[in-house]
């Protein structure tokens, strides 16, 4: 389907309605040069609630913007930056992480701009009080995966449909890696 931050003002104000309606936290991102996105709305993340109808309806929306979302609790999502001019390689961290850790299973996922991979996956049991904001690779660098959390920053959403896919559970041989000592 299309990219959100390519539709109309109008379209993505509907969406915004309709996946806070589905139960998603959402709200509008602006999106400026290169990959720098910010909350458009003050307070996005002071609850896990999803917006009322009368709230979301009144959020400014204009050309080039896209929609953020808050992860649910006892949810993580992977975010694989892939981004060789910047030495982020995040395909390649991730290989050397199931080589040590096991495969990841298959999930919601979506594509993001800069080609890269959010995986969205549940966590049994709840996730632990903290949680690790990226991820670090066997070499002990810090991988180019960061985790977005309940307690760390938002994700941004840049197609649409993928939310509709199943959710899986993220192996237990993962939960360590992903969380503080």
């Amino acid at each position: 389907m299309g990219k959100w931050g390519l539709t109309d003002p109008a379209a993505l104000r509907q969406q915004c309605l309709d996946l806070n309606a589905r139960g998603f936290r959402t709200f509008p991102v602006h999106v400026t040069s290169g990959t720098e996105k910010r909350p458009a709305v003050v307070g996005w993340s002071d609850s896990e609630v999803p917006y009322r109808r009368s709230e979301a309806g009144r959020f400014p929306f204009r050309w080039g913007m896209s929609l953020g979302l808050l992860v649910p609790p006892g949810e993580v999502v992977l975010d694989i930056d892939q981004k060789p001019g910047k030495k982020r390689h995040g395909y390649r961290d991730l290989r050397a992480l199931e080589r040590r850790l096991g495969p990841l299973p298959r999930t919601r996922a979506q594509v993001t701009g800069s080609g890269g991979q959010h995986r969205w996956f549940r966590v049994v049991g709840g996730l632990p009080a903290h949680l690790k904001p990226e991820l670090i690779v066997p070499s002990g660098a810090k991988a180019a995966i960061d985790l977005v959390h309940r307690g760390h920053r938002y994700l941004c959403l840049y197609s649409q449909g993928w939310l509709d896919e199943p959710l899986t559970d993220l192996p237990e041989s993962w939960h360590r890696p992903v969380t503080r000592a």
